[in-house]
């Protein structure tokens, strides 16, 4: 499909992200709970983001400028 993910754009200040820390704006949404979505279109990653309950672990890719 030739699709890299899909970009954080914003992180919502007071949300779990925002109080977390680790994910930056710019970062790319590469693997959710060790399941490669690197190929998924946006709209897959987050049905698949929306349809988790309770924990979760994302993967991000970071270009060094961000």
């Amino acid at each position: 499909m030739g699709v890299e993910g899909i970009f954080i754009r914003n992180i919502s200040l007071g949300s779990l992200a925002s109080e977390e820390g680790t994910l930056r704006v710019g970062d790319c949404v590469w693997e959710i709970n060790n399941e490669d979505v690197s190929e998924e279109s946006p709209a897959a990653i987050v049905k698949r983001l929306k349809d988790i309950n309770g924990c979760f672990e994302i993967k991000v890719k970071r270009t060094s400028g961000t």
